[in-house]
């Protein structure tokens, strides 16, 4: 009879390609994205709804995100709606900061570029009714 090896039931434990890493789905910064437009001060939601007819259909609700992720760096472009009158410069501006500064934070990873479009400006309706 042969002795068994003690090292043979131990798992290999010299190889183990260092530490783990994690990747970031674009889908999930681009949903971090849009939160976090939507806390920006100036910026405010536009659903398809308010609009009504072919517009409503085809622009879709505001704010919208894209992402490109590669590796821990994104590049983020935010689509807004912006609330009458806030300066739109100050919007863009506010919203750049805010989703940057946000998105690195929350998925721990690099941003390098934030695009903001202001697609909408929304102003608020008085829907007190009328005395004649």
């Amino acid at each position: 009879m042969t002795a068994a090896d003690p090292d043979a039931a131990r798992p290999d434990t010299t190889d183990q390609g260092g530490p783990g890493r994690t990747t970031i789905a674009p889908r999930v910064v681009e949903r971090l994205a849009v939160a976090a437009a939507r806390e920006a001060d100036g910026s405010t939601r536009a659903h398809a709804r308010d609009r009504g007819g072919l517009t409503g259909i085809v622009r879709g609700s505001l704010p919208r995100a894209s992402a490109v992720v590669a590796g821990q760096t994104s590049r983020i472009e935010v689509r807004v709606a912006a609330s009458w009158p806030e300066s739109l410069a100050g919007v863009a501006t506010r919203v750049r900061d805010h989703v940057g500064a946000r998105v690195a934070e929350l998925a721990g990873i690099d941003v390098t570029a934030v695009d903001v479009v202001v697609a909408e400006i929304v102003t608020q309706r008085d829907t007190s009714p009328r005395v004649q």
